[in-house]
C-alpha cells in the first residue's frame, strides 16, 4: 500500500503488478530537410502498475486540441511513477 496526495486529495492505494508503459507525446515542427543528428525528444516514461483506491466520483472538464468535454473520476485502475526506459537490440 501507498498513500498519495495529488490534485484530488489523499488516498491510500493497494499497488499490484506493472501494467503498461505510457510515453506522453509533444508536438513538434520537423524542419526540412531534418538536420543531422536528427531531433533528440526528452520526453519522460512511465511505468504504470496496477492500483486500486476508493473511487473519486468528481466531474471534471477535460480540454485538449481535439475536443473539450466533461469526465467522472471514478475509481483509479492505475498508478504511474517516472521511469527509466532501456531497449534492447533484437
Amino acid at each position: 500500500m501507498i498513500d498519495v496526495d495529488n490534485q484530488f486529495g489523499p488516498q491510500t492505494l493497494t499497488i499490484g503488478d506493472a501494467v503498461f508503459l505510457a510515453v506522453p507525446s509533444e508536438n513538434a515542427v520537423q524542419p526540412d530537410p531534418l538536420p543531422t543528428p536528427g531531433i533528440v525528444f526528452t520526453i519522460d516514461h512511465y511505468a504504470c502498475y496496477a492500483a486500486v483506491g476508493a473511487p473519486i466520483d468528481l466531474t471534471v472538464t477535460l480540454a485538449d486540441q481535439f475536443d473539450t468535454t466533461s469526465a467522472v473520476v471514478g475509481a483509479r485502475r492505475s498508478s504511474a511513477t517516472r521511469s527509466t526506459r532501456t531497449m534492447r537490440a533484437s
